[in-house]
């Protein structure tokens, strides 16, 4: 505190004083009969009040000392608010794909720092009615007229003003209600996507939650405005809300019942809907932590009775008719979701079977227009996953994307691929049909599209929502990996043709990265075109190997003609499409010999390799004795339907065969990996041992 408020400080204190002193005498008057002592009494009072105006005039005009002194540093910022520098910051931790969002210049935002720890809060008001003080200056900034890039960078540095700079009492609670309420409404599809805090706003958010001045009215007008915003921006809402409780011991069999019984109580019989939805998003919280600590967990581990008795509750609420607002059941509909989840996300839920009348549930709330449509999404999903008994759902039914690469490596004739088996669903599938073709948001469509790959059901309408998703760099490689599966079991022209011409594309070296360009490739060797294939085989400007696996393809399908294209190109005036041809017919006579068993390929495994270099996260290391008794280190790809049956086989302590769970990709004798299979590694698949 500088000097000038200080002396405020003290002369205030001294008019309290005063005026103590001014009320004893007027009461001691009161009861005194002498008129000289009243006249005295009088005096003191006349002398209190005397001191008491001179000392609010020393007040004021301080004040004003004050405020003219602010007014100097407002005309410095005025100045510099007339032209905000915004720049482009990459937001790091999105590994898969570049994304940025924009900010205030460092140098500037630095600028403006300093100049709002110099000013001070008075009460002295300027003649427009105006105080300049933090508060003022902060809603001039964020009522700017502005364009929606300029609006996030200031919300976010109104939001990390706050949450790092501001000190207790520094502002007024409709200020910092406004600077949150601001921060919310510029949220989009970059923020509260993951469990730490990707970009700035979600940084800022999680430090001003866990404030001693501000978290609580942070927490509360997060909930506020979770309850009264909709699909995609409430759920960025309840994943910022998430950010408080992530610390907290994670949901097991010992903990489960003390930690969920008072949460599902909360849920159904709290009076107020603030109460009922932070106990839906603990739950979501409990149920989504397991997940995220062990990615091979499934919540099994709950008593039955608690099981059932969680299912039974979340479903009643999500039963409940929607008036004004829908937000409980769209918690309740989250948390299903997490209690639900799979080790994979296309796998089955076999904890907990469903009732029909539980099924309808879900069923009625996918159809409801008036309910969320992200939850709308997350039933769907649910559906998809329920009740099918010992049934694959399609993606889970085969490493597809793999076998179209050993497909484009003369490994397997195409028409030795996997048939894909439907599932026997029709009620979901009526469901599912019909939300395909309403109005349902495309978002929402995502979800069902997926929802029918998996029941093995594939129509026209799913091909926009497919492509959406497998377009889009924010979601995982699995999910678009899933999306082009069920494009290419759609296969009619439109999606050959769109494929077709994204092959063309420079493939993508960094595995880092989706290599889209060829995941096309690989869905046309599955989909298996002969007009495609013979075409793209004559046109391709793509890589050998491509080249090579558009031959392949065409000497492997069941269509005979695809060897009889392959013949009329045997003296292509291209090297490149005469050797590919050559090749591949002399493949198809081996496959002939071998009775159209897979076979090793003679050249180098290309897209093989390619396959595998973006599929560390499902390379398994490990060292073993191998059958003749010696030690040996392994390092195994595990298709990932098979990863959590291949993590029991190894704790089983039995003999296993790796090869029943995947491929083996390398491996030498000893008990750690020698210096050729790690150049190998490097080499094939660019891993770093």
């Amino acid at each position: 505190m500088d000097y000038q408020q200080k002396e405020i400080k003290n002369l205030e204190n001294i008019i309290s004083k005063l005026q103590t002193r001014k009320h004893d005498f007027q009461s001691a008057k009161i009861n005194i009969d002498g008129l000289g002592k009243r006249l005295e009494y009088q005096e003191e009072i006349q002398r209190c009040d005397a001191e008491i105006n001179e000392n609010y005039q020393k007040i004021e005009l301080l004040k004003s000392q004050i405020q003219q002194e602010n007014l100097i540093v407002w005309s410095e910022l005025s100045q510099k608010i007339k032209h905000i520098p915004i720049q482009d910051e990459t937001i790091e931790s999105f590994i898969t794909r570049h994304a940025t969002e924009p900010v205030v210049d460092f140098q500037w935002k630095e600028s403006v720092i300093l100049s709002l720890t110099k000013l001070r809060q008075t009460s002295i008001q300027k003649e427009d009615s105006r105080t300049v003080s933090t508060d003022y200056v902060i809603n001039r900034l964020l009522r700017l007229d502005k364009l929606k890039k300029q609006s996030r960078a200031l919300a976010l540095f109104a939001l990390e003003y706050l949450a790092e700079e501001a000190k207790e009492n520094e502002l007024e609670d409709k200020t910092v209600e406004f600077i949150i309420n601001n921060a919310i409404e510029t949220l989009n599809e970059n923020d509260g996507r993951t469990n730490e805090p990707s970009t700035r706003i979600d940084k800022a958010f999680k430090k001003l939650l866990r404030s001693s001045c501000f978290a609580k009215i942070c927490q509360d007008r997060l909930i506020q405005s979770y309850i009264s915003a909709y699909d995609k921006h409430r759920t960025s809402i309840g994943c910022l809300f998430l950010y408080t409780l992530n610390d907290i011991e994670v949901l097991n069999a010992i903990n489960s019942t003390q930690k969920l019984y008072p949460l599902l109580e909360k849920l159904t019989k709290a009076r107020l809907v603030e109460d009922r939805v932070k106990a839906g998003l603990r739950l979501v919280n409990e149920f989504f932590l397991p997940h995220l600590n062990n990615n091979l967990t499934e919540i099994d581990f709950l008593p039955a009775e608690l099981l059932n008795l969680t299912i039974k509750i979340l479903l009643k609420i999500i039963s409940e008719n929607v008036t004004d607002n829908n937000a409980v059941s769209t918690t309740a509909l989250w948390a299903l979701k997490w209690l639900t989840a799979s080790p994979e996300s296309s796998s089955n839920y076999t904890v907990y079977r469903f009732t029909e009348k539980e099924l309808d549930t879900l069923r009625e709330f996918a159809t409801n227009n008036k309910q969320d449509v992200v939850a709308r999404s997350w039933a769907v999903l649910i559906l998809s996953k329920c009740n099918c008994n010992y049934e694959k759902p399609v993606f889970a039914q085969a490493d597809w994307i793999y076998e179209w690469a050993i497909v484009a490596d003369g490994g397997k004739p195409q028409k030795q691929l996997t048939v894909m088996m439907p599932l026997n669903r029709p009620q979901d599938i009526v469901v599912l049909k019909y939300l395909i073709g309403s109005d349902l948001p495309i978002e929402g469509k995502r979800s069902v599209a997926i929802a029918l790959g998996r029941l093995g059901c594939f129509v026209e309408e799913m091909i926009e929502p497919l492509r959406k998703i497998f377009h889009d760099d924010m979601a995982a490689f699995k999910e678009r990996d899933e999306a082009l599966v069920y494009l290419a079991f759609i296969g009619n022209s439109q999606v050959i043709s769109q494929l077709g011409e994204e092959a063309q594309e420079p493939l993508e070296k960094d595995p880092k990265k989706y290599d889209l360009p060829g995941r096309c490739f690989l869905a046309l060797m599955g989909i298996g075109n002969l007009k495609e294939l013979e075409y793209r085989l004559i046109h391709s400007i793509s890589e050998q190997s491509q080249i090579n696996g558009y031959a392949y393809a065409l000497a492997g399908i069941a269509n005979s003609q695809g060897i009889e294209v392959l013949k009329s190109l045997k003296n292509h005036h291209k090297n490149q499409i005469r050797d590919a041809v050559n090749n591949a017919l002399s493949r198809a006579k081996e496959w002939s010999a071998n009775n159209y068993n897979q076979i090793s390929p003679n050249s180098s495994s290309n897209n093989e390799d390619r396959f595998l270099a973006r599929q560390g996260h499902l390379i398994h290391k490990l060292k073993a004795k191998d059958s003749t008794g010696r030690w040996a280190y392994y390092f195994v790809y595990i298709e990932a339907s098979k990863e959590k049956e291949f993590m029991n086989a190894l704790d089983s302590n039995h003999n296993i065969d790796l090869e029943d769970y995947g491929k083996v990709v390398g491996s030498c004798y000893g008990e750690k990996p020698n210096e050729k299979l790690k150049n190998l590694l490097k080499q094939k698949y660019g891993f770093e041992v």
